[in-house]
């Protein structure tokens, strides 16, 4: 048979399916089957298989090809190499090129060495000279058949014992060399690299030996474990332990664990936990991602708490971000890994641990709050910087958002004030270090108050004060903690008992006494004198992460406010209407609803004038409803009725809210009474 026929018979006899298969997980499309491309990262799937016509194409990256350049792409071959290993796999002989028949030898020699070195390694261990290995595996709790599946050996402890073996197979010491089984010593010769070590094989997907890995049980052996120096098959980077043993449950469960040893593998699988695999001795690197995202929709990082290879991975975020699969990280119970969390508590208990796992952001995030947690009262302010700095590592900003989110979560711990605080400021601090200033997200102008409404507004706990006036105290309270100067001005004017937040009192408070005591003030110096009153401190430790605009324009009028809203009693003692106003007229109001919104804003706004026109026709209408002095903050619930005139009518007609409103008025009164106002 010529060369053309051969190949034609091959690309008939081998099913391009089953060779993609092993390398990405397909699903059935329609007549063509589909998957996320092996050759370049993404989300959406885009490559297809059209088995009928034996052909491929990525419509993402735009390869495609045969069966021949599926594998000459996929594993890294030369033509000839890739003709060779189809041939091979169907029973034909492959005429190799000229110029690759060289090159292409070399490489069958070492492959030979490796499926003669995992026979002689799995051979030894069931004799004599390996007790001390098997011995090692039972007490590791493995099963004979755990054993064999995973072709586990034995390596003697010798200096030239698989050498001598591999010269009685027909092979010299070059080719082990080649295969990674020995080194060459400098005075001449060579010596076998695994010695006196039970051996693991490690092997592609397609269960073709690459390398190996072995445990030294010699305990004055600095090496504990030991992987074959990269050849041309291997290299610790691109591979991953017992990934064609774990395939199938991968793709199974669209989900990959990645654990730390080899042990950890077995004894998970042994257990039924399937889909795991381990790097080789190596940090987790985007090649690995690659390969396991082929067959996975999520790939977790399952470690020991004391594992240094989790915090390296949690820290290459964009990295991790940048996989076509989800990655999680697990931290499992200190002091145990994989295979002692499985050995105790089963399969059901790992399993348990890993239904806790979290995105590598958010277990970097949690893991700076616990560190600061206790370390004095700047531990949270430093925890909160150091979030930041995690945060700006995450390049899409919808996903750094979440996170985001999930750092205000761990610092309110639970406190609604405190968590929409700590993601006000979060949210400021990461615009500022990008250099974004965008236009703040909620229905209101950008003036020099909106830095802190927003969290002024949400953090207030129960507390009757307008929320313009906290904004107002809260923002002269972040001035004097960022300047000297600013707090000599706002202590000059203000009273502590002055603020209308009682909580505001005590930062005002200590404020005072830090100018009063320290010869260099700061806000540490603030913080200090709130370390007994933790809620008082969180609020200025936040307070530090904000940035007051315009602070000399501002400061005399938020002063002014606060001093007239407390003079005034409260704008809600301004709603209550002059007895010579209880009997008067109402006029007709056009649009209640825009009359509503004008005072409101100016009410949030700190500027209310109690001559408004607007505010004293609104405040007329809001006391007929409400009952005299009764009237509580503007904006309350939609159809809530309060107020005792507002409630009789409720009683007596079961109206709620405009509706009671309207019984209330004459009919050519109703404010109500256009449709849609």
């Amino acid at each position: 048979m010529d060369f053309e026929s051969v190949k034609e018979e091959i690309k008939r006899r081998v099913k391009l399916e089953d060779i993609v298969s092993q390398h990405v997980a397909l699903q059935r499309a329609g007549s063509r089957l589909r998957a996320r491309c092996p050759f370049h990262q993404e989300k959406t799937p885009s490559f297809y298989v059209n088995p009928a016509l034996g052909f491929w194409k990525c419509f993402g990256c735009g390869a495609g090809g045969d069966v021949f350049d599926f594998v000459m792409r996929i594993e890294g071959l030369t033509f000839s190499e890739a003709g060779e290993r189809l041939a091979e796999r169907v029973g034909l002989q492959w005429r190799v090129e000229p110029g690759e028949e060289a090159r292409a030898k070399r490489r069958e020699l070492a492959r030979r060495a490796n499926e003669l070195a995992v026979d002689y390694f799995e051979k030894l261990l069931r004799t004599p000279a390996g007790n001390e290995g098997l011995d090692y595996l039972y007490r590791r709790q493995f099963t004979d058949e755990t054993i064999t599946r995973f072709r586990l050996g034995w390596a003697a402890d010798s200096w030239d014992q698989l050498l001598r073996y591999l010269r009685q197979q027909g092979l010299d010491e070059g080719v082990a060399v080649q295969a990674g089984l020995a080194k060459e010593r400098a005075t001449g010769g060579a010596y076998d690299v695994f010695r006196r070590r039970v051996v693991f094989p490690i092997m592609d997907v397609s269960g073709r030996t690459i390398g190996f890995g072995g445990r030294a049980l010699d305990p004055d052996d600095p090496a504990k474990y030991l992987n074959t120096a990269d050849t041309p098959m291997f290299k610790k980077g691109h591979h991953v332990y017992a990934l064609g043993l774990a395939r199938p449950a991968i793709v199974r469960e669209k989900s990959a664990v990645i654990v730390e040893g080899y042990t950890d593998v077995i004894s998970l699988h042994q257990a039924g936990v399937e889909n795991v695999v381990a790097c080789l001795g190596t940090a987790l690197t985007q090649d690995h991602l690659n390969l396991l995202s082929r067959y996975a929709e999520e790939i977790i990082l399952a470690y020991d708490a004391d594992a240094a290879g989790i915090g390296a991975a949690a820290r290459n975020i964009p990295m991790l971000e940048a996989c076509a699969a989800e990655v999680k990280i697990v931290l499992l119970p200190t002091g145990l890994d994989p295979d002692d969390l499985v050995k105790q508590q089963g399969a059901e208990g790992f399993r348990l641990a890993l239904a806790k796992r979290s995105t590598p952001v958010e277990y970097e995030i949690e893991l700076k709050f616990a560190q600061q947690r206790d370390r004095g009262p700047d531990g949270v302010l430093r925890a909160a910087r150091e979030a930041v700095e995690v945060l700006l590592r995450v390049p899409d900003r919808t996903r750094r958002d979440e996170f985001l989110r999930r750092a205000a979560d761990l610092w309110g711990q639970g406190h609604p004030g405190r968590t929409a605080a700590m993601e006000r400021s979060l949210r400021e601090e990461v615009k500022v270090r990008l250099g974004q200033r965008e236009a703040p997200s909620h229905n209101r102008a950008e003036s020099p108050r909106d830095r802190g409404f927003i969290t002024a507004t949400v953090a207030r706990q129960a507390s009757e004060v307008d929320v313009g006036v906290q904004a107002a105290e809260r923002e002269l309270l972040c001035a004097a903690l960022m300047r000297r100067e600013w707090a000599v001005q706002v202590t000059a004017q203000v009273e502590p008992e002055e603020f209308n937040l009682e909580l505001h009192q005590r930062i005002a408070a200590a404020l005072g006494e830090a100018l009063t005591e320290a010869a260099d003030y700061s806000a540490a110096e603030v913080l200090k004198h709130l370390e007994t009153d933790q809620e008082a401190w969180e609020l200025a430790a936040t307070l530090t992460l904000e940035e007051p605009q315009q602070v000399d324009e501002v400061l005399s009028t938020n002063i002014t406010t606060i001093k007239n809203y407390r003079s005034s009693g409260g704008y809600r003692g301004l709603y209550e209407v002059p007895a010579e106003e209880e009997d008067a007229p109402l006029p007709q109001v056009a649009d209640w609803e825009a009359l509503r919104q004008r005072v409101t804003e100016k009410i949030n706004a700190g500027t209310l004038d109690p001559e408004d026109p607007d505010y004293i026709l609104y405040r007329t209408y809001t006391a007929r409803f409400h009952g005299k002095g009764q009237l509580g903050f503007v904006g309350g619930e939609s159809g809530t009725v309060r107020g005792e005139g507002a409630q009789t009518v409720a009683r007596d007609t079961g109206r709620q809210g405009p509706e009671a409103l309207a019984d209330l008025l004459p009919e050519d009164d109703d404010p109500f009474a256009e449709e849609g106002s």
